[in-house]
């Protein structure tokens, strides 16, 4: 019996983003073996992980030495000469996950088809988008915040450094449904997040935007 998992924000290879996330590794070479053992420690060969984009700057070197199949839906390092390592690649979807609508993206609540890509562009990405989604599953925050509204983050720095298996994603959604099942969205945590990034990354010596 096959399983599925979500993940994002693997990074491999990225030594500085160790500094940026605070991860528990010494330098590339240990965090990228810690990575590979913690996802092959429970994704199986038959599994399908969902992973929400930023998988490495150099996937080649380690797509295949990771288990199951994977859908990768694009980050903003993500590129696309290098779709044919994945089974699938997309940048958005629709999906349900147990009794729950959700809109899958790399970026919290990143919705090309509710608002359009010029609105994104212009920096307006959560603009009064409503309830079409009972939850909105991200990644590209890191370790700023696990939950924020409908928003829940799949990415490894607030998962120890591990794919989420889809029963913890819906013991959270459960958790979390009579809070957020009746927000709709009036602020823009993507622009909070890039605040917070910009105040994390100018602290840390030497580091660029």
């Amino acid at each position: 019996m096959s399983n599925i998992f979500f993940t994002a924000d693997t990074h491999m290879g990225h030594a500085k983003i160790i500094e940026y996330c605070s991860r528990p590794f010494t330098g590339s070479v240990e965090m990228d073996e810690g990575l590979i053992s913690n996802w092959n420690a429970i994704v199986k060969p038959e599994d399908l992980t969902f992973h929400l984009g930023d998988f490495s700057f150099k996937p080649a070197n380690y797509r295949h030495k990771l288990n199951g199949k994977i859908i990768l839906i694009r980050g903003n390092h993500d590129s696309r000469k290098t779709d044919n390592l994945f089974d699938k690649v997309i940048n958005k979807l629709e999906l349900n996950i147990g009794k729950y609508k959700c809109f899958l993206s790399h970026r919290p609540g990143e919705i090309f088809a509710q608002i359009g890509l010029n609105n994104f562009l212009l920096g307006n990405p959560l603009c009064n988008i409503g309830s079409n989604f009972d939850y909105y599953i991200n990644g590209h925050v890191h370790n700023i915040w696990k939950v924020k509204e409908k928003n829940i983050n799949v990415g490894i720095d607030v998962w120890n450094m591990k794919p989420v298996p889809i029963e913890d994603l819906i013991k959270l959604m459960d958790e979390r449904y009579e809070e957020t099942k009746l927000i709709e969205y009036k602020t823009n945590i993507f622009e909070e997040f890039e605040e917070d990034r910009k105040d994390r990354i100018l602290s840390t010596p030497g580091a660029k935007l």
